[in-house]
């Protein structure tokens, strides 16, 4: 197991020892200047008089500009990376100046240049991915393209694909494969919820991320059908007692999981994406080893042969791994929209 701490270096929560310090010292407390506080009481309610994090008064920010409160984090940071942690995820790491970024990934990689660094980022990932920062980002666009193709059907296929391939054309090469793609996190409302309860439309969501370029995220409870609206409803604790809540979401994942371990290109393999019609994608994996499609569709999918696919996909023999074969005609398991294919060598 590699274990990736959650760095909120950002702000703090308001009972943290030195806030509190300055709200009992005032401005002869020792870190009055580790906080951006106005003017003295310091006031929480009803409007804080000290900088905070998106204006929530029990989030005071840190003033990342005092080199001591810099000092301070990168000490943090090393001493978890002496415990042995594998990374960090940096939380909402674009409400802090640049330059402190990348002197953080200069302090940590000094000190274990394998370790990972992950930014949140909901809008461009470009701009974390330059190799003066982070290593890979949250792919919170993934989860738009996919969502709206699978939950709230405002995408079609072909916006899908368009979407798909403008993402990894702003993608800088070299970093896709790393990417962080998610469909839910403690910021977003559950998967299920998300689709309406509607359990099949869920698993095709699954099916499109699993395709996709980049590392899977499952966030806790999703692999069960856990529901919840966003932030507090998805933040709930974990349904120890409902293991079984939604066996046919569990049971996806694990293959899925499994089929991502058993084929190298589904974890390095580059990306091609396609629309058959208005409901139907096709997602061509290509690795010098092996070559796959995954054909994934919002609607039932009854059935799919060769001659439907793309002429670029008719010059390999396909045998299929993951469905049925009836006549010229592949066809889903039972259970499932998606059929995958593998090139004969």
């Amino acid at each position: 197991i590699r274990i990736v701490l959650d760095a909120v270096l950002n702000h703090c929560g308001k009972t943290h020892w030195m806030f509190q310090d300055v709200v009992k010292n005032e401005e002869n407390s020792e870190y009055v200047n580790y906080f951006s506080v106005k003017n003295f009481p310091v006031k929480s309610l009803p409007v804080p008089n000290y900088k905070t994090c998106s204006g929530c008064e029990y989030l005071p920010k840190w003033n990342v500009f005092n080199p001591k409160v810099r000092e301070h984090h990168f000490n943090v940071a090393r001493y978890w990376i002496d415990q042995g942690i594998d990374g960090y995820r940096l939380d909402v790491p674009y409400f802090i100046y640049p330059e402190f970024w990348q002197d953080f990934r200069q302090v940590v990689k000094a000190k274990n240049s394998e370790l990972c660094l992950i930014a949140e980022e909901w809008r461009d990932p470009a701009q974390w991915l330059q190799g003066d920062t982070t290593d890979s980002t949250m792919n919170y666009t993934l989860r738009d393209l996919v969502l709206g193709f699978t939950a709230t059907k405002r995408f079609n296929a072909y916006d899908f694909v368009n979407g798909i391939n403008r993402l990894q054309e702003r993608i800088p090469y070299g970093y896709h494969h790393g990417m962080m793609n998610l469909l839910g996190s403690h910021d977003t409302e559950r998967v299920l919820t998300a689709h309406q309860n509607n359990t099949e439309d869920c698993i095709t969501a699954y099916y499109c991320m699993f395709a996709c370029e980049g590392a899977p995220m499952i966030y806790y409870g999703d692999e069960l059908g856990m529901v919840g609206d966003n932030d507090p409803g998805c933040r709930s604790g974990m349904q120890w007692d409902s293991l079984d809540a939604n066996a046919e979401i569990f049971r996806t994942i694990v293959q899925l999981n499994a089929l991502r371990r058993d084929h190298i290109a589904l974890r390095r393999g580059t990306q091609s994406c396609y629309a058959v019609d208005e409901d139907t994608v096709i997602i061509s994996r290509e690795h010098k080893e092996e070559s796959l499609l995954m054909i994934i569709s919002r609607n039932n999918l009854v059935e799919y042969n060769s001659s439907k696919l793309p002429q670029q996909l008719q010059n390999h023999n396909w045998r299929i791994i993951n469905g049925v074969t009836v006549g010229n005609s592949w066809r889903p398991n039972k259970d499932n929209s998606m059929i995958v294919l593998q090139a004969q060598q």
